[in-house]
């Protein structure tokens, strides 16, 4: 199937794609928040290795640099919003934010908002495109506060709770923490790395990263690598080898090993198994 956007419209580091009949992701890997709404529809959504369920109505919200990929049961119609994380970060410090919120999971966020709420979604996808194509005063103003609109759905029915001030600390702890991973976890692979990094020590990073995602900091690095290692042996033809250096390893037998621990799979056979999935 050909698979293309209607009716693009951007400005800077913001773009609506209207959605119709079929359409390209945006690049594999790229650095954006992206929110989808499907209007109408079926089929799946696959962030990383996860599969979601497209429904009428269905909305997601996609973090930086998770790859997509988009198997359609029948046609679909929506919207896509993507927002450049640099852009937003330097002039949209609200919505930032909230994508920072809404992302720290790494798991995409799914919503069925009700009948009655998809007039107003229509509304704000319709309100972006009109102020993204005019150029009017206050444009950034309006567009943030309808981004904020958008994301005040996941918000409500993912039930993000208040925080504490000292839950706020730890909170900015891991954020800092995954901020740091994400640009380091080719060549830094020890917690004392990243706690130096926050003038804590490593004892105190891992426990209070336990505390606000479940997991210590050891098993979240370990996790960045291996989900960077599933993400190359899907979408290029780099040997097992030639992905180890890559990563930072310092031979490929050592990757191969910590690839099968935590993933419970050879390399190999991974990626066989992707390639046949892809291809049915």
């Amino acid at each position: 199937m050909q698979r293309c956007f209607q009716n693009e419209h951007r400005s800077q580091g913001l773009t609506v794609h209207k959605i119709i009949d079929s359409f390209a992701l945006p690049e594999a890997g790229k650095c954006c928040y992206q929110v989808f709404w499907f209007k109408q529809g079926a089929g799946t959504l696959t962030v990383d290795l996860s599969t979601n369920v497209i429904s009428q109505g269905t909305m997601f919200s996609v973090s930086p640099r998770q790859i997509c990929s988009f198997d359609p049961i029948e046609a679909v119609t929506g919207y896509l919003l993507v927002v450049d994380v640099e852009y937003s970060k330097a002039c949209h410090q609200k919505t930032f934010a909230v994508f920072e919120k809404l992302t720290r999971s790494r798991s995409p966020l799914v919503v069925r908002p009700k009948a009655t709420d998809q007039i107003e979604l229509e509304d704000i996808f319709q309100t972006m495109i009109r102020e993204l194509t005019s150029c009017q005063a206050f444009q950034f103003d309006i567009l943030e506060g309808l981004i904020l609109v958008l994301a005040s759905y996941f918000i409500e029915e993912n039930a993000f709770p208040s925080e504490s001030r000292s839950a706020c600390r730890d909170t900015s702890i891991f954020e800092k923490f995954i901020a740091s991973l994400e640009t380091g976890f080719c060549s830094r692979k020890r917690v004392s790395d990243y706690a130096s990094d926050l003038y804590i020590g490593p004892g105190y990073l891992s426990e209070t990263v336990r505390r606000v995602s479940g997991f210590p900091a050891s098993h979240h690095i370990r996790q960045r690598i291996l989900l960077e290692a599933k993400r190359k042996a899907i979408t290029t033809d780099a040997s097992a080898g030639e992905i180890a250096y890559q990563l930072g390893f310092i031979d490929p037998s050592t990757f191969s090993k910590f690839f099968k621990t935590f993933s419970g799979h050879t390399f190999s056979d991974f990626r066989a198994c992707r390639t046949a999935h892809n291809s049915n």
